[in-house]
């Protein structure tokens, strides 16, 4: 896996914020971040 995956979520919200002026509440964030993981790891299909 290139660099963490847990490092690029940070990212991710301050683009959000910054383009939608949006920000994930905490369980949002937890369900992202959880959803994140399984598709790197392949553990998610179509």
């Amino acid at each position: 896996m290139p660099e963490s995956a847990d490092a690029l979520l940070p990212q991710l919200a301050e683009l959000w914020d910054q383009t939608l002026a949006w920000s994930p509440n905490e369980r949002q964030q937890e369900q992202f971040e959880q959803l994140y993981r399984q598709v790197v790891r392949g553990e998610c299909s179509a």
